[in-house]
């Protein structure tokens, strides 16, 4: 089971367009837990059925997690992401971090973990390079850097364009695409109408 966790607040819009990324493919569920939740009980009851879970996770609360080792964990945005990330990895493991580079100068000491960082700015690993709003807005997405995906093969520099339709939110919509980047294809993010 591919294990997503989504930190900090506000995170609801960020899960739901990750859950509409891959409902289409894989087998997805989408939890948010309190501080009396049991995600590792509930983990082993869903191992057979579910391909990947989706969770946001709640930082200074690690007995809910019960070292639960994370696949991927995103932060979409924080006043200080180098501080929190520290925090968080002192409290979970992973195999890659996703954090929003127009917020952030420096990530913090990674562990084992591969940074992908995503913005609107020269040093993002994966940002936008135009955008046609429209109906349909078209977003056309550039991979700055190569990036290893999460089954060990290698995305090289380029572009790709992915479709919304309403109002533009690229604070939600860059993340998103990142993570998909590492399980899915580019093909079935550019089917996918946000």
């Amino acid at each position: 089971m591919l294990k997503i966790g989504v930190a900090g607040d506000n995170v609801l819009n960020l899960i739901e367009l990750l859950l509409h990324l891959y409902s289409p493919h894989v087998n997805v569920k989408a939890l948010f837990v309190n501080s009396h939740f049991n995600l590792q009980q509930y983990m082993c009851s869903q191992e057979n059925c579910t391909d990947v879970l989706i969770t946001n996770i709640l930082t200074g609360t690690p007995d809910i997690y019960n070292d639960i080792h994370f696949d991927i964990i995103v932060f979409p945005h924080s006043d200080d992401i180098s501080a929190q990330a520290q925090l968080l990895l002192e409290e979970f493991e992973a195999d890659f971090i996703i954090i929003n580079a127009d917020e952030t100068n420096s990530a913090a000491h990674l562990g084992k973990a591969t940074l992908i960082t995503y913005g609107l700015n020269q040093k993002a690993s994966v940002t936008v390079s135009s955008i046609t709003e429209d109906d349909v807005n078209k977003i056309q997405f550039c991979i700055q850097r190569g990036i290893k995906t999460n089954d060990g093969a290698n995305i090289c520099e380029q572009e790709f364009c992915v479709l919304q339709k309403g109002k533009l939110k690229l604070d939600e919509l860059l993340p998103a695409v990142t993570v998909g980047l590492l399980n899915l294809s580019i093909a079935d993010l550019e089917k996918n109408i946000f």
